[in-house]
């Protein structure tokens, strides 16, 4: 370290290098949202085919839940699987544990179910359908649309010039324009010429296919080499369809095109419906690389956009719809004003205390340079930039100046000590002399700061996943700030004095030093009058003991629970949930109606609309709003504008195109398993309709819904011999109902489905669905005539838990706008339902069970509270190796619970959450709060060592600590003050922290400069005191005390500088008298 700081040039080289690398290292690290750790989602849908819902599952149900449970490797198991199985399909969702890999977990469930599948029916396997949802990476839609052209055209003139150069995106994964009309070709049969002629729907699939699909013939070896037989299909085009050839039963050829009429069109019933402000939408869609950089690959598009647009026609308009860059820049550039606010606080805060821009500057250089360091140690951990990582920069931004505020004000208390040399070889020995004594002290402390994250690295996978990103940061960047202030501060320190010729002068004087001695001067009157009266100490003591315990009893459990803050959006969706519908058509009116009603009520708050109707029963609607400020109350609106009906149910939620997918659990939930499916449907309806009658909450429902849903069920006459079969007879149905896909064409460079079907509106009763004509056995017959046709009711699917069938009720409280904590419904709804126990017999096998419903989230919550417990006990053993004392470790221990107090009673009075960020700001202030402890407690033992009194010791320690202690707090708490007022764009992630560590911080300072002399002075007057009663030597009470084989003026274990600051800037405390 000598020659380091005897060549400072090599010093800010070597630093300025490693700066520079840690910029580059800076941009190159990925930009997104959140961190790269995820909780997969793979959905697994199926479709029944010719099967009916209880077919399907007896087959292959148990089977497919079973191998999809099943998956365990070393990097990947499943966590949950939910199975549904609806009126015509099966849908899994596989839920992996945090911090699974997407594309093994996708590539595992794929291979799995590609396997699994192969021998089931054709129509089945090609339903198969397998699909990811892992939003933290973000997306990237955009929306094109004419207000007078059809879809079609604008696709036309569209899609050759964006879809080749979407492929040259270089961060996107998949990035294509996507038509939601899609077309097929419709073979449409004449049900009566099909009929009379004995044909049915498989026929003609036999047909189609032979001319369409290709098939392999096996193999033949010529020589040495094997070489496989295929029968290319025949290259023919739609026209074509209607020469194919069709053998009737009674050995007739006919055309296709007799019997049917073919079209390359949109299908009406199965198309999505997506419109921009009501006129239908193209959208582009793009998600990036795994690891790959979202905001890059969102600018990259809009940049593309913007430079073909001069190639659209003018009649076509686009709207952003998700660009996650755009909130992306604007977080991060809160992030970055909140550190620049902070560091200019902090660095405020300084200059009021030394005075000195020179000195202020030296100190100061460490927030910056420790940050740019930092970089590069996120780079090699694999980190990418996100709010919760920059997060954590902004809380070190406070912290990094500690370290080199004691390495200043040593070496200024030995400049003012030593008679200062002339030459430079004397500088540099005090400056050694001065770093040498504080360098240990310097490294240890930080390491108390630090330590205490060791135990998220046992929480749990979800809490490690959204705090892991923030701990690593403060590591990296705190950790560097011990490192600038051991080598760079004392390097430019000497380097200022090495040509002074008074360096004392250059040590500078505080602009408020009259307002700070009288300040000294009154804390030393109160302190010494504090540790001399034993009521008051009592007083305190039972003060700080009923706060304690009335925070935890009472504040405690009115704090509402989050996972982690949600971040400022404009954008809002209503959704929209019926039964009853059959075609997506239907939907699209019924969200029409509600659209126009939304604009109508709200149109001008907002800047436009984004619509989406997928399924025949279901849509949602994204309003942008004009002013994100107003969220709050527009959210409250339109909560109370769109109230659940008879037969449309709306949900209202905020929405943010790149939020970290967490758990968003209901505030009830109660499941009813065991037994049969309509035992389970009658229980789980009986239970929702009482506790609608009470209102125990104002939304309530069950999943899947309790309401049977009406069937139409057909049971063939088994006494009519007939040629055709129960699976023929479904056949023919869902061709003349639904249609069915029977393959696919290439038709102008894009693959089209052929559809199958009769003329849409054919059957819309019972008694026309009885009418449909059959042939049969060379006669045309009513469909009723073979099997029995009638309305009934059933339960409308079977839902799944890991295997265990059951109906969940599940209730939330109404306007979710508002964070609330009270919880007394739970009471309501357990009362409910002993009185429906009492009066209301379970079938057999039923068992109905109140479940925690927020399990995630408190399992979370309480592995971080076990994390604050083992991250004091590690605190206690770092104490313990520091001090080598158990009663000067447990009195410096008592600055935590001090802070508890600050940190309950801010989140209660900035109404705040308990959430994942509030208990970390609790484990962050363990670390921060002790070290004000240790100055007071370390500084104070080696005082008494020295020969003083008890009073003398403890009083004047304090009062001489007051002034560091004073700048390392309060340049903590203004440094995270930026973060815990939560301004801008993403604030209300990491408020909660902020809150938690300044309004801790504030009372853990302002009752540890109190308290802790106070404790230490009992003890030291105790061992004193004793002694002096047995007639035992000061130098055995010493021995008693633990201390006595230090020499005065040593520094024991890992402690902080051995002698008071006697600089202008830390001037030397009052004389207290004993």
């Amino acid at each position: 370290m000598k020659a380091l700081y005897a060549s400072p040039m090599r010093v800010y080289l070597s630093l300025l290098v490693l700066a520079l690398f840690g910029v580059w290292m800076g941009t190159r690290l990925p930009v997104s949202l959140f961190p790269n750790s995820a909780k997969p989602h793979v959905y697994v849908n199926l479709g029944y085919g010719s099967m009916d819902q209880e077919d399907f599952k007896s087959s292959y149900g148990g089977t497919i839940e079973s191998r999809l449970r099943g998956i365990n490797t070393a990097n990947l198991k499943v966590e949950k699987l939910e199975a549904d199985y609806g009126t015509k399909s099966a849908s899994y969702d596989v839920e992996f544990q945090w911090g699974s890999d997407p594309q093994d977990a996708l590539r595992e469930a794929t291979n799995l179910m590609t396997a699994g599948v192969a021998s089931y029916p054709k129509e089945v396997r090609d339903s198969l359908n397998i699909y990811i949802r892992s939003q933290n990476s973000g997306f990237f839609a955009a929306s094109f649309y004419s207000e007078t052209r059809p879809l079609d055209a604008v696709y036309k003139d569209l899609e050759p010039i964006l879809t080749p150069r979407l492929s040259q995106i270089e961060d996107a994964k998949e990035a294509e324009l996507w038509n939601p009309n899609h077309k097929k070709i419709v073979i449409e049969l004449d049900p009566a010429r099909m009929a009379s002629l004995q044909l049915t729907p498989a026929m003609i699939q036999s047909a189609v296919q032979e001319k369409t699909v290709g098939f392999g013939g096996g193999s033949i070896e010529i020589g040495d080499a094997n070489y496989p037989i295929v029968v290319r299909k025949p290259n023919i085009r739609v026209e074509d369809l209607a020469s194919l050839r069709v053998a009737t039963p009674a050995g007739q050829s006919l055309l296709l095109g007799d019997i049917a009429k073919i079209d390359y069109r949109v299908d009406e019933g199965n198309t999505h419906v997506m419109k921009t402000s009501g006129s239908p939408s193209l959208i582009l869609w793009a998600a990036p690389k795994p690891g790959g950089n979202v905001k890059k690959m969102s600018e990259d598009i809009l940049e593309l956009v913007d430079r073909m647009k001069p190639l659209f026609p003018a009649d076509v308009k686009y709207k952003v719809l998700v660009d996650p860059s755009e909130f992306i820049r604007g977080a991060i550039e809160n992030v970055f004003h909140e550190v620049l606010i902070g560091s200019l606080l902090a660095v405020g805060i300084l200059f009021l205390f030394i005075g000195s821009f020179r000195n202020v500057v030296t100190a100061a250089i460490e927030i910056p340079l420790s940050m740019v360091l930092a970089f590069i140690l996120m780079k090699f951990s694999g980190m990418n930039l996100n709010l919760i990582s920059l997060g954590g920069l902004a809380l070190a931004s406070g912290m990094n100046v500690d370290a080199s505020v004691v390495v200043l004000e040593n070496i200024f208390r030995h400049l003012e000590k030593e008679e200062t040399p002339k030459d430079f070889a004397g500088k540099l020995r005090i400056v050694m002399g001065a770093v040498k004594e504080v360098r240990l002290a310097v490294i240890a402390s930080t390491i108390a700061s630090l330590v205490v994250f060791a135990p998220l690295a046992f929480t749990s996978a979800l809490s490690y996943a959204v705090l892991g990103d923030l701990a690593k940061t403060v590591i990296f960047s705190h950790g560097f700030s011990a490192f600038v202030a051991l080598l760079l501060v004392p390097t430019v320190r000497l380097h200022l004095i090495k040509h002074a010729k008074d360096p004392k002068a250059d040590i500078g004087h505080s602009p408020i030093e009259g307002g700070l001695k009288k300040l000294e001067a009154g804390y030393a009157r109160a302190l010494g009058a504090f540790v001399q009266s034993r009521k008051l100490q009592v007083f305190t003591a039972g003060a700080i003991f009923a706060a304690l315990a009335g925070l935890f009893l009472f504040a405690l459990p009115k704090l509402p629970k989050e996972v982690l803050g949600t971040p400022d959006t404009d954008w809002v969706m209503l959704g929209l949930n019926t039964q009853g519908n059959t075609i997506v058509r239907q939907m699209e009116g019924e969200t029409e109606e509600v659209e126009t009603r939304l604009l109508q009520k709200f149109g001008d708050e907002i800047r436009y609309t984004f619509t989406q109707v997928n399924q025949p029963n279901s849509s949602w609607i994204m309003a942008r709003l004009k002013d994100k400020r107003k969220m709050k109350d527009f959210w409250k609106r339109l909560e109370a504008e769109f109230k659940d009906g008879a037969t449309l149910r709306f949900w209202i939620n905020p929405w943010n195109p790149a939020e970290l997918p967490l758990p968003n659990p209901p505030d009830l939930r109660i499941a009813v398993e065991g037994g049969d499916v309509e035992d389970r449907r009658a229980t789980a309806k009986s239970i929702l309709d009482a506790l609608k009658e009470k209102k125990v909450l104002p939304s309530l429902w069950t999943e899947p819904g309790s309401d049977k849903s009406k069937t139409i069920v057909l049971r063939p006459n088994l006494n009519l011999e007939s040629s055709i079969s129960p699976y023929d007879l479904a056949d023919i149905l869902r061709v003349a109902t639904e249609g069915k896909n029977i393959h696919y064409m290439n038709v102008n460079r894009e693959y089209a489905d052929i559809m199958l079907r009769y003329p849409r509106g054919l059957m819309k009763t019972a008694e026309e669905l009885g009418s449909f004509p059959v042939g049969i056995d060379g006669k045309v017959v009513p469909l009723r005539a073979l099997s029995d046709v009638r309305i009934e009711e059933e339960a409308s699917g079977i839902h799944s838990e890991n295997g265990r069938e059951l109906y969940a009720i599940i209730g939330r409280k109404e306007n979710s706008a508002e964070k609330t904590s009270d919880r007394g419904y739970l009471k309501v709804a357990d009362s409910v339902l002993a009185d429906w126990r009492a009066s209301h017999a379970l079938p057999s096998g039923i068992n109905v069970v109140t479940e925690d419903a927020q399990v995630e989230v408190n399992d979370a919550i309480h592995q971080l509270t076990v994390a604050v417990a083992l991250s004091i006990a590690m605190i206690l053993l770092t104490l313990l190796f520091q001090m080598g004392s158990l009663a000067n470790s447990l009195i410096v221990l008592v600055a935590i619970p001090l802070g508890f107090i600050g940190v309950l009673t801010s989140l209660l009075v900035f109404q705040s959450t308990l959430s994942l960020n509030s208990v970390l700001g609790v484990i962050l202030l363990n670390g921060i709060a002790v070290a004000n402890s240790i100055i007071l407690v370390d500084f104070g033992d080696r005082r008494f060592r020295e020969g003083m009194a008890p009073k003398e010791a403890v009083v004047g320690a304090a009062v001489q600590r007051l002034r560091p202690i004073l700048i390392t707090s309060l340049t903590t708490i203004l440094g995270m003050l930026p973060v815990a007022l939560g301004f801008g764009q993403g604030g209300r992630i990491l408020q909660p922290l902020g809150i938690a560590v300044s309004g801790g911080l504030w009372f853990s300072m302002a009752l540890t400069l109190f308290v802790v002399p106070a404790l230490q002075y009992r003890w030291l007057s105790r061992g004193a005191g004793k002694a002096a009663g047995k007639g035992v030597s000061k130098g055995r009470v010493l021995r008693t005390l633990g201390r006595a084989k230090d020499a005065p003026g040593e520094v024991p274990g890992l402690t902080v500088p051995v002698a008071p600051p006697v600089s202008a800037t830390m001037p030397r405390a009052p004389e207290v008298s004993s």
